[in-house]
C-alpha cells in the first residue's frame, strides 16, 4: 500500500522520525518500539510524504525511504474519452476503420459543415464500432461521414492490433444505391416477391438488405362526387420513400394519384 503523507500532519510525521532516531539508538529490542519497527518494516518501499525527504540507516541494516511524492494529475475528463471521428473503411460486419480528429470546432457563422474546423490525419488510426450493427455482417455508414464516438480500449490482436477503439452509436447510414421496389412486376396481378431486411448482409435476388430501400406506399384513397349519370370515381394515392441502410425513414415525395375503380353511387334509401 503507498501512503500519502502530507507534511501538515505533524503527529503522524513525528511518529515516523521518532520511530526512526529510538532504531539509531539502539533501543528497537524493547518491546515498545517492536510493532513499530514492523509497521515500518511493511512500509518502508511504500511511505510518501509530500514536501519532505529523510532517509535513515537503522542498526540492523534496514533503509527507510520516505520520498517527496509527485503530483498524480488529475483523471482525464469525460470529454477527452469522446472525439470526433472520420469514417473512412469498411472492415468486419459492423466495424470500420476511421480517422481521430485533431484541434477544435471553430463554430463558423452559417450551416453546420463538418469537420468544423477540426483536421484528421492522413491514415486511418482507429476502430469504430457500431453498436447498432451488434451481431451483423452489414455496414450502414455512409463514407466518408463524421460521427461522434466514445473510447473504449485498444484493438489486442490481429490486422489492426494497437489501434485506438471507439464505440458510437449508428452514425450517418448510406442512402446511396438504394433497392428500388417501386417497379411493379412484369404482371401487374402478381405479387412482389422482393424482401428486404437491414439485417441481411446480402444484396441479391428476392432478399435485399444491407443498403438503402425506394418504395411505394398507399397513403389513401378518395371518392369523388357522382357524375350526372351517378357514376363515382374511387382514388388511389400513392407515395414514395426512402429508408436509409439502417431502416430509417430520410426523404418522401409528393403523392401521386390515380383512378383505382368506378361504381354506381347508391340510390338514397339504399
Amino acid at each position: 500500500m503507498i501512503w500519502n503523507i502530507h507534511p501538515n500532519d505533524v503527529r503522524l510525521l513525528q511518529w515516523v522520525i521518532d520511530t526512526v532516531r529510538e532504531m539509531q539508538r539502539g533501543t528497537d529490542k524493547e518491546p515498545s518500539y517492536l510493532a513499530r519497527i514492523e509497521h515500518l518494516e511493511r512500509w518502508r518501499s511504500g511511505i510518501r510524504v509530500e514536501g519532505a525527504s529523510y532517509f535513515s540507516n537503522s542498526p540492523m541494516g534496514m533503509q527507510i525511504s520516505i520520498p517527496r511524492a509527485p503530483r498524480i494529475p488529475p483523471a482525464s475528463p469525460i470529454p477527452d474519452l469522446v472525439r470526433w471521428l472520420k469514417v473512412t473503411t469498411d472492415d468486419d460486419g459492423g466495424k470500420y476503420l476511421g480517422r481521430i480528429s485533431r484541434g477544435r470546432m471553430t463554430g463558423a457563422d452559417g450551416t453546420l459543415a463538418l469537420p468544423d474546423g477540426m483536421t484528421y490525419p492522413d491514415e486511418d488510426d482507429c476502430l469504430i464500432e457500431n453498436e447498432e450493427e451488434d451481431g451483423q455482417e452489414t455496414h450502414w455508414l455512409k463514407k466518408p461521414s463524421y460521427v461522434l464516438g466514445r473510447y473504449t480500449g485498444r484493438v489486442a490482436e490481429g490486422d489492426n492490433e494497437g489501434l485506438a477503439i471507439y464505440a458510437i452509436q449508428c452514425g450517418n447510414p448510406r442512402t446511396a444505391d438504394p433497392a428500388d421496389f417501386t417497379e411493379l412486376p412484369e404482371d401487374e396481378t402478381e405479387a412482389d416477391t422482393h424482401t428486404w431486411d437491414r439485417r441481411n448482409a446480402d444484396s441479391e435476388g428476392d432478399d435485399r438488405g444491407d443498403v438503402p430501400l425506394l418504395e411505394t406506399y398507399v397513403t389513401r384513397f378518395a371518392d369523388s362526387e357522382a357524375d350526372e349519370e351517378g357514376i363515382v370515381t374511387r382514388y388511389i394515392f400513392t407515395a414514395t420513400r426512402l429508408l436509409d441502410a439502417s431502416g430509417k425513414v430520410v426523404a418522401r415525395s409528393a403523392e401521386t394519384r390515380a383512378e383505382f375503380s368506378k361504381f354506381k353511387a347508391p340510390c338514397e334509401g339504399e
